[in-house]
């Protein structure tokens, strides 16, 4: 049994729109957020052993520390109720610090091993968002509303129409909590309410109306981040231009998989350091 392993993925979260309502008094922010989860992803191999321990390799593996990180964190959650010890080994390939939800993707995963394969109640999602505010809707990966701090998650229909996304990172690590510290205005509005959208049209007109309340600080404390959304909004056939999280990952949106990978070549030949990837949304 010790030999056995399993593969576990953990993908990379996008905030179409990041709303910031309000900041509790032990300084968490309440959030109002939609949230997609294109096909880039972590890897984790999961396996029984003697003793725990975690290995880290990838693109992305130098800038985890080996010794305190989120997959530490989740497995310390439920390593109680566990019969046995696990060795988990990472393979980074999601941006750090870059607003995609890497970190709590991958915690995200372990805890839905665990409860998935080993029968493991995991803890409520209150606690869940300790580890990162995240963590919470990346154990589902499905389209999803989030508010509160993270811990209120609410998963949207699919619609049947086709959208793609081009993800550019131009390779600078932001501090989520310097994102947030950052802001002045931290009682907005929450998302213009909806029911559903028929088609990509209503889709985007209704993003269009919405916004990421810490893309405009974050553009200030990083003017590349300002340079990354110029570009993208410069490509052929763009439906949207917008940062994702705290950053410094912006994305583009667009119909068809042409335009997208059309609009990830041309960033890439400009930008040959910065991190360039199409995938699919819809």
């Amino acid at each position: 049994m010790k030999n056995s392993k399993e593969l576990v993925f953990a993908k990379a979260k996008v905030n179409l729109a990041l709303h910031v309502t309000g900041r509790r008094g032990d300084r968490y922010h309440f959030l109002d957020s939609l949230v997609v989860f294109p096909k880039i992803k972590d890897k984790l191999v999961i396996r029984e052993a003697s003793d725990f321990s975690v290995s880290i390799a990838g693109e992305f593996s130098d800038l985890v520390n080996p010794e305190d990180n989120s997959v530490i964190k989740a497995y310390d959650l439920v390593k109680e109720k566990l019969n046995s010890n696990f060795s988990i080994h990472l393979e980074k390939n999601i941006p750090v610090g870059a607003g995609l939800g890497g970190g709590s993707a991958d915690s995200a995963a372990v805890l839905r091993y665990f409860q998935e394969k080993h029968k493991i109640e995991i803890p409520k999602n209150e606690i869940i968002a300790q580890i990162g505010a995240d963590v919470p809707v990346c154990l589902s990966e499905k389209f999803q509303r989030v508010r509160g701090i993270g811990e209120i998650t609410e998963e949207i229909h699919e619609s049947n129409f086709e959208l793609w996304m081009v993800l550019v990172n131009p390779g600078i690590n932001v501090s989520t909590g310097e994102m947030f510290q950052s802001l002045e205005e931290i009682e907005n509005k929450g998302l213009e309410s909806f029911k559903g959208f028929k088609t990509s049209k209503d889709f985007i007109e209704y993003l269009q109306r919405q916004r990421n309340d810490l893309q405009g600080v974050a553009c200030e404390k990083y003017p590349v981040i300002k340079c990354v959304l110029n570009e993208i909004l410069e490509t052929k056939n763009n439906l949207l231009t917008r940062m994702t999280g705290s950053g410094s990952t912006c994305f583009g949106l667009y119909s068809k998989m042409e335009y997208a990978l059309r609009a990830q070549e041309n960033i890439r030949d400009k930008f040959k350091s910065w991190w360039v990837q199409h995938s699919r949304v819809f």
